[in-house]
C-alpha cells in the first residue's frame, strides 16, 4: 500500500516508500490471523467438529474396552 505524504509528516527515504514483497506477504497474514477464522470443511463450525472427534474418541475406547473384556 504506497501512503502519499501529509504536509506536517516528515518524508521515508526513498527506500522506505514501499514494504518489501516479504513483508507484504506476512502483513496479509497477521490481518487474516487477527480476522474471524475460515470455517471447518464440514459441520459449520469448529465446535461441532471437535464434538464430532470427542464422541469419536469415546466410542473407539468403549470399543477396544469391550474387546479386551471379551477375549481376556
Amino acid at each position: 500500500m504506497l501512503r502519499l505524504p501529509i504536509a506536517k509528516e516528515k518524508q521515508a527515504p526513498a527506500t522506505m516508500d514501499r514494504m518489501p514483497p516479504d513483508a507484504e506477504s506476512h502483513a496479509g497474514q497477521e490481518e487474516a490471523s487477527q480476522g474471524e477464522q475460515e470455517p471447518p470443511p464440514f459441520l459449520g463450525r469448529w465446535r461441532n467438529l471437535y464434538i464430532v472427534i470427542l464422541a469419536w474418541l469415546t466410542f473407539l475406547i468403549f470399543l477396544f474396552y469391550r474387546f479386551t473384556e471379551y477375549f481376556s
